[in-house]
């Protein structure tokens, strides 16, 4: 299926900004370069105390796609987020965040595959770029709808400036706001899984993520791992298992792991073998020396028996 195939549906594309003067003329000219013509690029900023706002202005005066718009204090990323939702007039929901780039096919490749009905949340691969060093670097992600569903018992598996879903969707679910700058993505996922949406990756780099230095302190660190094991825990339950994967001795594995991973693939079917490999290894420990071989095969045999 190319672009001359399918209608371009208008595509809200949902960009927060708070103090983003940097990077944030980069990330607005990637959208413009789309190769995907008909959006809408909402960009609000969160209160910024630096030329943000400014810029922004300044786009919306080049192009009519922007819409320029204030919070006039800080409310933080969920709400903001949730405050582009409610103004969105597109079909399709992209989200973006204010330091991140967008490849030219981005909108292109993501929108054909919801168009044909592959999916309901469509993420991608995504490039790192770390600012301390510069280093680009290629994030692999799993495919299919299976495997995302249960790598969520474990980890966020989608990166949030990659996701595009249908606007109906986002304006039902939105973010929780009462997250306290936590893992809000997350949480959008996991209540998104439990509600049976399908999700996809198309396993190409449509998205420059990037990551700074110091970007989370260790007390939000903290919190933000509080709330993923909270969120993570009502996940895994609502799956019908008992806990979440934690580290265990052998004898332990033999029956509380084996009873997870069994009760995982019973109530998620097609789980790959490579997805059950990595969630088996969260009940054993590292760094075994000699023993670090066993391990692998353990790890390996688990999930092909399971899969």
């Amino acid at each position: 299926m190319s672009q001359k195939n399918f209608k371009e549906h208008l595509v809200s594309i949902c960009m927060p900004a708070f103090n983003a003067e940097k990077y944030i003329a980069e990330s607005i000219e990637s959208v413009l370069n789309q190769s995907y013509a008909n959006f809408e690029l909402i960009v609000v900023d969160d209160g910024s105390n630096d030329q943000t706002l400014s810029i922004i202005k300044y786009y919306e005066k080049k192009d009519s796609r922007i819409k320029a718009h204030s919070m006039g204090s800080n409310v933080g990323l969920a709400n903001v987020r949730n405050y582009i939702t409610s103004v969105a007039q597109g079909k399709y929901i992209a989200l973006l965040d204010s330091d991140d780039l967008c490849s030219k096919s981005r909108l292109v490749e993501q929108i054909k595959l919801l168009e044909a009905g592959e999916c309901d949340v469509c993420a991608s691969e995504y490039f790192t770029l770390d600012m301390s060093n510069g280093k680009k670097r290629h994030r692999h992600r799993y495919e299919n709808d299976a495997d995302l569903k249960a790598l969520m018992t474990i980890y966020n598996p989608i990166c949030n400036s990659t996701a595009v879903m249908p606007g109906d969707i986002m304006k039902q679910f939105s973010y929780r706001e009462n997250l306290r700058g936590g893992p809000e993505d997350y949480d959008l996922w996991v209540r998104l899984a439990m509600a049976g949406y399908r999700f996809k990756t198309i396993q190409l780099p449509l998205v420059t993520y990037r990551l700074h230095p110091g970007q989370i302190s260790k007390q939000k660190e903290a919190l933000m791992n509080q709330l993923f094991d909270e969120i993570r825990l009502k996940y895994v339950q609502f799956l019908n298992l008992e806990f979440i994967p934690y580290r265990m001795p052998f004898a332990e594995r033999l029956n509380r792991a084996r009873a997870f991973m069994k009760g995982l693939n019973s109530r998620i079917g097609g789980v790959s073998a490579s997805v059950n490999r990595e969630i088996y290894a969260r009940f054993q420990f590292r760094g075994n020396g000699l023993l670090t071989p066993l391990i692998r095969i353990e790890r390996w045999l688990a999930a092909i028996l399971l899969t």
